[in-house]
């Protein structure tokens, strides 16, 4: 999954044009556990990658229909 989010307080390089951040939501990650016990239950751990406005220009542009690209 994916989104943007406000970029406030984010690195520059992070930021695209309207002050904002691309980032990928749930990745696996190898040395992460998904679940983390609590004493209340699990609690699963969901990752976050932040983009560089290029990766998430690359990531829009590749998953917009066809009448979008064109």
């Amino acid at each position: 999954m994916s989104m943007e989010v406000a970029g406030k307080g984010m690195p520059e390089p992070l930021l695209t044009k309207d002050g904002r951040v691309g980032v990928l939501l749930g990745m696996d990650a190898a040395t992460l556990p998904g679940h983390l016990a609590v004493p209340s239950g699990q609690v699963r751990l969901v990752t976050v990658k932040a983009l560089l406005p290029t990766e998430l220009a690359y990531l829009l542009w590749s998953t917009a229909s066809p009448a979008e690209t064109s």
